[in-house]
């Protein structure tokens, strides 16, 4: 689990809650959890600083966001489909906002339940065996996300603050869907 929670108020809590699941885990030293001080590229940075010190000796990780929900059997869904296709880097779940009470985030979540299936197959078809990383909600192939997937930085020497595009073969994984 990775953090990059810089509130000491909310980190205090968070790692409380890390102790507690490794606590109530059979073999909690599976369950890494570290915390960086410095929000250095942010998302990407953090996911990239786990990979080149943190990820030797495992296979797939899951990427999910603090305000992101998946139920365990989307979980298993993508973790399963991931085992059956060696070939496959990425398998990313279909993204659908929660509801919102007032009106513009609402609009834009009825635009998402409305359209994003066609968008997700059309973009599927248009990209065959690549596809754009939107950084979570998706299980990732540890080995070749870390040799192909690192951005560059800016010519400015600055961080990229975007979404990863990967030439490996992925696909969205709609709710109720089996994967591709």
């Amino acid at each position: 689990m990775l953090s990059d929670t810089n509130d000491h108020a909310a980190a205090v809590p968070e790692a409380k809650a890390i102790a507690s699941f490794q606590a109530n885990d059979p073999t909690p030293g599976r369950i890494h959890y570290r915390r960086r001080r410095e929000n250095i590229g942010f998302k990407a940075g953090n996911v990239m600083d786990f990979l080149e010190h943190h990820a030797d000796g495992y296979e797939l990780m899951l990427i999910l966001d603090a305000d992101s929900e998946m139920t365990p059997e989307a979980v298993l869904r993508l973790v399963t489909a991931m085992r059956d296709d060696p070939c496959l880097g990425i398998i990313q779940h279909l993204t659908v906002g929660l509801p919102a009470s007032s009106a513009f985030p609402r609009l834009f979540q009825f635009g998402m339940r409305a359209g994003m299936r066609i968008w997700a197959t059309a973009l599927s078809w248009w990209q065959g065996d690549a596809c754009v990383y939107w950084g979570h909600n998706a299980v990732i192939r540890i080995a070749p996300f870390r040799n192909h997937c690192k951005l560059p930085l800016l010519p400015n020497g600055e961080p990229i603050l975007s979404t990863i595009r990967s030439r490996r073969r992925c696909c969205a994984v709609p709710v109720g869907r089996s994967a591709c």
